[in-house]
């Protein structure tokens, strides 16, 4: 797989952290108004991001990084490899919390 692929599962994963980080500002302030109908809703649509379309692009970026030669072999990429997926790991568990916790 060419880098421009892992690019564009990257951004595909970013870009659903990022939407249920707002997903679940807009799920409290709104079950702070008391519009429990809407945050329910807000609520919702930021577990559809985590739980399925983080989680398949997630696992399908791991899928082919993994099969890349060398992968294990200590190099730039997989420093940086290693530093974004911690970042989005961390990012995804703190999210899945907040959500728990709406």
């Amino acid at each position: 797989m060419t880098t421009k692929y892992y690019k564009y599962l990257y951004k595909l994963m970013k870009d659903d952290l990022t939407d249920a980080r707002m997903e679940l500002d807009y799920a409290y302030c709104a079950k702070e108004d008391g519009e429990a109908e809407l945050a329910k809703y807000f609520g919702t649509a930021a577990s559809e991001r985590l739980n399925k379309s983080f989680k398949e692009t997630h696992a399908l970026f791991q899928n082919y990084a993994q099969q890349e030669t060398d992968f294990e072999k200590e190099s730039v990429s997989m420093c940086l490899w290693d530093e974004i997926h911690q970042e989005m790991e961390d990012e995804y568990e703190y999210l899945l919390k907040r959500l728990a916790k709406l």
